[in-house]
C-alpha cells in the first residue's frame, strides 16, 4: 500500500512486470534449449517406455520464437531501466487514468505469460510421444494465439494516451515521445507478423494431417 501512495502508477506497474519476466524468461530458456539441442537421442517418459520424437510438431515451435521475444522485448523496453528521463514519471504520482485501465496494465505481463505457456506447454508435450502420429489440438491452439494477438491493443493505446506525454525531450534535443511512439509502431508491425508466421505455421501442421 505504501508503494502505491508514493510511487507513481506506471512505476508501479514495473514492479508486477518485473517478477513476470523472470517467469517468461524460463519459458523462453526451455524452448531454445529445445531448439538448440541437436541431439536425437530417444527421451524415455515417466512410464519408463520410450517415446517417439515428433517431428511434426517442431516446425511449429521455431516460429513461436520470435513471438516469445517481441513480448519480452516490450515490457523490456518500457521498464524503467529503459525509459528516458524516467524521473519525469515520477514527478506524478497521479495520472488522468481510470483504475480499470491501471489494472489492464497491471495484469498484462501475467496474461501474456499464461497465454505464452500455454502455447509452450501445448507443443512441448506433443513433441514427444508414445506413438509417431501424436496430434496436437490446433483448434486450442489457434484459440490462443488469436487471444494473444489482441493482448497488447488496449495497453498500447493507454501507454500511448496517458504515459509517453510524460517523458520530455532527451537531452540531445531529440524528442522521446516521438521516440516511443515509432518504437511501438514499428513493434506493433513486428509482432503482428510474428502472429500471422505463427498461423500459417499452424495452417500448414493441419493441412498436412489432412
Amino acid at each position: 500500500m505504501i508503494q502505491w501512495i508514493v510511487g507513481s502508477e506506471f512505476n508501479l506497474i514495473q514492479l508486477t512486470w518485473e517478477y513476470h519476466s523472470r517467469c517468461l524468461n524460463y519459458e523462453l530458456e526451455s524452448v531454445w534449449k529445445f531448439m538448440t539441442n541437436t541431439t536425437n537421442e530417444e527421451t524415455e517418459i515417466e512410464t519408463g517406455t520410450v517415446a517417439i520424437r515428433n517431428e511434426s510438431v517442431l516446425q511449429l515451435i521455431q516460429p513461436i520464437l520470435p513471438i516469445f521475444k517481441l513480448s519480452r522485448l516490450f515490457f523490456s523496453k518500457l521498464s524503467e531501466r529503459e525509459m528516458t528521463n524516467k524521473q519525469d514519471l515520477d514527478k506524478l504520482l497521479f495520472t488522468r487514468i481510470s483504475s480499470r485501465q491501471l489494472t489492464i496494465l497491471y495484469e498484462l505481463y501475467a496474461i501474456v505469460y499464461c497465454d505464452m505457456r500455454e502455447i509452450v506447454s501445448n507443443l512441448l508435450q506433443k513433441t514427444y510421444m508414445r506413438t509417431p502420429d501424436g496430434q496436437i489440438d490446433t483448434e486450442e491452439l489457434g484459440r490462443t494465439i488469436k487471444l494473444l494477438e489482441t493482448r497488447f491493443e488496449s495497453p498500447l493505446s493507454i501507454i500511448s494516451s496517458h504515459f509517453l506525454p510524460l517523458v520530455n525531450s532527451t537531452p540531445l534535443g531529440s524528442s522521446a515521445q516521438d521516440y516511443y511512439r515509432d518504437w511501438l509502431a514499428t513493434w506493433s508491425i513486428l509482432f503482428s507478423l510474428a502472429i500471422q508466421q505463427f498461423k500459417d505455421a499452424l495452417h500448414l501442421y493441419s493441412f498436412n494431417l489432412s
